[in-house]
């Protein structure tokens, strides 16, 4: 069978256990921040144009209000490259193009997030879920932030193991 990837390319990690691998995801790591570091230095940076961009987190609820952990699923359905995962099986993120920050710039950037939001909707709504945009979900449980409800992703696994290891297992 074909494989759905979880992430966005540019997220993707090896999913190796050994130590090895994970000095090399943090060299990876520190090698991104001294090129931004040198980026802003040398001033790599468009000038001129200034844009907005935005992205909108959701949480995926069921009938009672409860965290649905429905986003592969979703994202599946939505073949969209705008949506992409977060951490929990029940969120999911869309990303809006880059706007010129002047003239309708703003009101084209909240076009594409209610259209973004809308088309969410109509995905979930296939699996009996809803998206709801909320900072903090109240209806979450402790229970529901456990390994089984995160997404699947190399990248997330390798950043729970490394978080596991530099806190010698200690860390909720």
């Amino acid at each position: 069978g074909t494989e759905m990837s979880t992430t966005r390319p540019h997220k993707q990690v090896e999913q190796e256990h050994d130590a090895q691998r994970r000095r090399e995801f943090m060299h990876a790591i520190l090698a991104d921040l001294r090129a931004l570091e040198r980026m802003i230095q040398e001033q790599r940076f468009e000038t001129g144009v200034r844009r907005i961009g935005a992205e909108q987190e959701m949480f995926l609820i069921d009938a009672t209000w409860g965290p649905a952990p429905g986003a592969l699923q979703i994202l599946s359905r939505l073949k969209d490259e705008h949506f992409t995962t977060e951490l929990g099986m029940f969120q999911l993120e869309a990303n809006c193009d880059p706007q010129p920050l002047a003239g309708d710039g703003l009101s084209r950037l909240e076009k594409q997030l209610d259209e973004l939001v809308d088309k969410a909707r109509s995905a979930a709504n296939e699996f009996e879920m809803q998206p709801i945009l909320m900072g903090i979900l109240p209806t979450m449980r402790k229970s529901d932030l456990g390994l089984h409800n995160m997404v699947p992703s190399p990248r997330y696994q390798t950043l729970s193991r490394v978080m596991h290891d530099l806190r010698d297992g200690k860390f909720e």
